[in-house]
């Protein structure tokens, strides 16, 4: 059963979004930086990236999610609160650990909970588009893609400034409060009990038979190579600014606080581009957009003063947001009452495998052959995205 979209959905999806990605932000973003502060190679910091694969891997989960309801309790709902629960109890584990000493354990134990938030991010997406109705979906992507730089900003930014400020434990003993707090937000929701989307038996086939067009093709060429340019700007954006000798403090404010402002405001108007430009029109001038910034990063080991780098910084999140709000539109678009946690899920898990792939390697390559090396690498990886994306409408033709 859909809802419309008022204030109280609103704020329930915008509040579960942003503590979703509360602590997903500081594993992603400050914990590198912590990393690299303490003399992690770049080399071990690639690996450590590779701790979002669980992005990738939840599409193996997301039919038993779709499979399983609880009653009258609630379906994806319920997956929710258990995922949430878990993620809470593991932070508060990670939280009696000293970084300096127990480090091993705590990579180990954040592999655990990215394994738990790869739950909460099925459920979540499957449940928003239950209750979502089409027209919708722009809007939803766009509060999706703010609502997730909010958290970025909360915890990659003012986490990274509270563990420079005070320690780690506290650190993560804050991110395990914020967590907790956002199982009241959905314990008290009634999700509506009429489900369309339960499946009577958990079927893998569905990631060989929804491929099975030459347009669904073009689109999972797209999935894959659309990112490559922008995650490598991100990937080698903060080890950058390390290696220049700027602080911690001033990585969270410039990257984190001010970086992810802009690209809250630019989530806000993605949905207004979209409709009055266009998907496609959108969709390539961020792909151009891509390469421009990524080429803005040199001038940085020759000019990195303040206002530079926050020029910099803030024209990257002004491109990359309302391209990620497009995709993930598109996703939904692309998707089916059928199986929406799997469909959802292995389409955002292709993506996010790019993502992770090209940032991985951005890292691995600036290692081996400096920065300047891959940052005109993955410049030129970013013309084939620009082509790719003119292939837009005849990807969506497929869906009518």
């Amino acid at each position: 059963m859909k809802e419309k979209l008022n204030k109280r959905i609103i704020f329930l999806i915008t509040s579960l979004y942003i503590t979703y990605f509360i602590s997903i932000g500081f594993f992603i973003e400050a914990f590198i930086a912590i990393l690299r502060k303490n003399g992690a190679s770049l080399e071990f910091i690639s690996l450590v990236y590779m701790i979002g694969l669980f992005g990738v891997f939840k599409l193996l989960w997301a039919p038993i999610i779709d499979r399983f309801n609880f009653g009258q309790f609630g379906h994806y709902k319920i997956w929710i609160i258990i995922s949430q629960f878990l993620m809470t109890i593991v932070l508060f584990f990670i939280s009696t650990l000293n970084i300096s000493t127990n480090l091993n354990i705590i990579v180990i134990l954040v592999f655990i909970f990215t394994f738990c938030s790869s739950f909460l991010n099925v459920s979540l997406d499957a449940f928003v588009y239950k209750i979502s109705f089409q027209k919708d979906y722009s809007t939803i992507s766009a509060i999706k893609g703010a609502s997730g730089l909010i958290g970025m900003v909360l915890g990659g930014g003012l986490g990274l400034i509270i563990y420079n400020k005070i320690d780690w434990q506290y650190t993560i003993l804050f991110l395990g409060i914020i967590t907790s707090l956002s199982l009241l937000l959905i314990f008290f929701y009634k999700e509506p009990l009429k489900n369309d989307y339960l499946k009577k038996m958990i079927d893998y086939k569905q990631f060989f038979t929804f491929w099975n067009t030459k347009r669904k093709m073009v689109w999972l060429l797209l999935l894959l190579v659309y990112s490559s340019t922008i995650s490598a700007t991100f990937g080698i954006l903060t080890p950058i600014l390390v290696d220049l000798n700027w602080s911690l403090d001033d990585i969270g404010v410039i990257v984190y606080m001010i970086g992810y402002s802009f690209g809250i405001v630019s989530s806000f108007g993605a949905s207004y581009l979209i409709q009055k430009f266009g998907k496609k029109t959108i969709l390539i001038s961020a792909s151009f957009g891509q390469i421009i910034v990524i080429l803005l990063l040199l001038i940085l080991f020759s000019h990195n003063n303040i206002f530079i780098v926050i020029f910099i910084v803030s024209l990257i999140f002004i491109i990359q947001i309302p391209a990620f709000v497009l995709i993930n539109t598109l996703i939904m678009d692309l998707s089916s009452n059928d199986s929406p946690a799997f469909q959802i899920a292995m389409q955002s898990g292709i993506f996010v495998l790019s993502t992770i792939i090209f940032s991985s390697l951005a890292i691995f390559i600036a290692g081996k052959y400096g920065y300047d090396n891959a940052i005109y690498l993955f410049a030129i990886l970013g013309i084939f995205s620009v082509y790719l994306s003119t292939k837009i409408d005849y990807v969506l033709d497929n869906k009518k």
